[in-house]
C-alpha cells in the first residue's frame, strides 16, 4: 500500500523547549502550569472570612505585580509570600505566618471565646484592613493603589422634604462597591440578582440638618 504525504519538504525544526508531559512533572511544576486544581488555604480556627478575601486578591495580577516590588516585612509582603507558596502547592496550605502577623498587629482578629477558640470575624472588616495595608505598601511603588482598585463615584444628596434645599454633589474615590443582600419574610426589598444588590448599595436615605427647614430632615443619597 502506498501513502502520499503532502506538505513542506523542509526539515521540521525541533521545539525550542523540550516537551514535558504532565505525568513527568513534579507537583510544583504541575501547579505552576495550572495542570492541577489550584491549592487553597487551610482554616486555622474560624479564618474562612480571611481565606476567602485573600484568595480573591490572589487572582488580581495587577495587585500581585505591585506587591512584588515591595521590600518591607509586614502583612502585605507576607501576603505575597503566601501567594507564592500557593502557586507552587499541590494541596491546601496553612497560612501560619500570615495569620500570626494579622492577629498580632490587628488584635480585633485575635478575639477568642470564653472556651479559648478564635471567634468568627467579618470579611468586609478584614477586606478594609487588608486593603489599607496593601495600599500603603503599593503606593511606595510606581503603581498607585488607586489605579488598581480605585473607583471614582459621584454622590448627589437632595432633600426629600423640600425642593428649596440646594442639592449637594461630591466626588469620592473608593476601593470597593457594596452589594447589599437582603430578602425573606418582612424584607422591604428582595434582592435576587447581584446588580439589584449593587444598585441598592448606591442609593439610600440619610438624616441631616436642613437649613431651610431649620431641623433634621431626610435626604436622598444617590451615587
Amino acid at each position: 500500500q502506498q501513502v502520499m504525504l503532502m506538505g513542506s519538504a523542509e526539515v521540521v525544526a525541533a521545539p525550542k523547549e523540550a516537551i514535558k508531559f504532565v505525568e513527568d512533572m513534579s507537583v510544583e511544576e504541575q501547579a505552576m502550569k495550572g495542570a492541577i486544581i489550584p491549592a487553597g488555604l487551610v482554616n486555622l480556627g474560624n479564618t474562612c472570612y480571611m481565606n476567602s478575601t485573600v484568595e480573591c486578591f490572589r487572582y488580581m495580577p495587577e495587585v500581585r505585580d505591585a506587591l512584588n516590588s515591595s521590600s518591607s516585612i509586614n502583612l502585605a509582603t507576607l501576603l505575597r509570600g503566601t501567594y507564592s507558596e500557593l502557586d507552587r502547592a499541590g494541596s491546601s496550605i496553612p497560612p501560619y505566618s500570615f495569620v500570626q502577623n494579622l492577629r498580632h498587629n490587628f488584635p480585633q482578629f485575635a478575639e477568642q471565646t470564653p472556651q479559648g477558640r478564635f471567634m468568627q470575624q467579618d470579611a468586609e472588616e478584614f477586606y478594609n484592613t487588608l486593603t489599607s495595608v496593601v495600599q500603603r505598601e503599593v503606593d511606595r511603588t510606581a503603581t498607585p493603589f488607586s489605579t488598581l482598585l480605585g473607583v471614582e463615584l459621584e454622590e448627589r444628596i437632595s432633600c426629600q422634604e423640600t425642593s428649596d434645599e440646594v442639592a449637594t454633589v461630591r466626588r469620592d474615590s473608593v476601593n470597593k462597591l457594596v452589594c447589599n443582600i437582603q430578602g425573606g419574610s418582612g424584607a422591604v426589598t428582595n434582592i435576587d440578582h447581584m446588580n439589584e444588590g449593587m444598585k441598592l448599595g448606591l442609593e439610600g436615605t440619610v438624616e441631616k440638618f436642613s437649613s431651610v427647614l431649620g431641623r433634621d430632615a431626610l435626604w436622598n443619597r444617590k451615587q
